[in-house]
């Protein structure tokens, strides 16, 4: 079983056809895999699929992932056939992820520096202030809210505050006497935005 956590048309921006019907897969341990439907089978499993819900899947193959720009760091990605069964779970089902993110420390962004995977900025910062010093651990519901069917527009002001530059927030972190905090997300694109 697994949650389609993202669907995607992949396309070819050379020709502008679709190359495939692609999919972000979660199970109920949060490992995430990559699925692909190739575009003959595009009419017959898309209208079938929906984001968000869980499903039954077999009958399908796996081959290597890539070495370049890789959804997810699983080794392998899921292929659909003509025969592949895919059946939406009916029952309710509380603790099955929608979302899954991976967090890295500051220091290791420069690490993170590659082709293989293809990470995406979710969330920016939006406000610095001094560091705490937080002496317990909690859990924590994060909401994620969907965006809006229209983004808006960035203005220059907005766009401009609190701004760091990358220069800014690496002398930060090395200087032993600032009292910023920083945050970072490593995720996955689910859709590009065109004007």
């Amino acid at each position: 079983m697994a949650r389609v956590s993202r669907i995607w048309e992949a396309i070819n921006y050379t020709s502008d056809e679709v190359k495939s019907l692609d999919m972000l897969l979660i199970d109920k341990h949060g490992h995430q895999i990559h699925a692909r439907v190739h575009k003959s089978l595009i009419t017959k499993f898309k209208h079938r699929i929906v984001e968000k819900e869980i499903y039954s899947m077999d009958r399908f193959s796996l081959f290597k992932s890539g070495n370049a720009y890789n959804v997810t760091s699983a080794e392998y990605i899921i292929r659909f056939k003509w025969f592949t069964s895919i059946k939406p779970v009916k029952t309710e089902i509380t603790n099955f992820p929608e979302h899954t993110f991976l967090f890295v420390d500051f220091d290791q962004i420069p690490l993170k520096i590659d082709n293989k995977h293809l990470p995406d900025v979710v969330e920016r910062i939006h406000l610095w202030s001094d560091l705490k010093n937080v002496t317990k651990k909690m859990d924590m519901r994060l909401p994620i809210h969907e965006p809006p069917q229209t983004l808006p527009r960035i203005t220059k002001h907005i766009s401009s505050q609190n701004r760091k530059t990358l220069s800014d927030i690496i002398a930060s972190v090395n200087d032993p006497s600032s009292k910023q905090i920083h945050f970072t997300c490593e995720a996955t694109i689910s859709k590009i935005l065109h004007d």
